[in-house]
């Protein structure tokens, strides 16, 4: 389906952390326009795209922030090993920021940004070919 729920699980199994990935737009193979990845969150309306995706080294983070904000990006693979992370305080407003890892620094395959500020947290897939 259109629908992936996903956890993070410790070594001895416990649950760490839960998200969905949900698929929007067109259901082909092509790279997807950045409109199509939104953090749905209740009670605000940041937003966030990758863009383009699949990525490459020009790839762009590209955020809407509603109000200052702390935010903090970890890239994970689908298994949950951690690849890189960055953090800064931004002001409200649009900010492009890279991803916190060159995307040539990480081998072709599914990966998953996940994205915390003013106090949500969002998951975002994107691929590396």
């Amino acid at each position: 389906g259109d629908r992936l729920e996903c956890k993070f699980l410790t070594l001895t199994g416990n649950v760490y952390d839960r998200f969905t990935i949900e698929k929007f737009g067109p259901s082909h193979m092509e790279p997807e326009p950045a409109s199509s990845f939104q953090a749905r969150s209740t009670g605000n309306t940041n937003n966030i795209f990758i863009y383009p995706n699949p990525v490459n080294d020009g790839t762009s983070v590209l955020l809407q922030l509603d109000s200052e904000s702390e935010v903090a990006l970890e890239i994970f693979d689908i298994v949950g090993r951690k690849y890189g992370a960055s953090s800064m305080h931004l002001q409200a407003g649009s900010h492009e920021l890279p991803l916190p890892v060159p995307s040539s620094r990480l081998a072709p395959g599914t990966y998953l940004l996940s994205a915390v500020y003013g106090g949500v947290r969002t998951v975002h897939a994107f691929v590396v070919q």
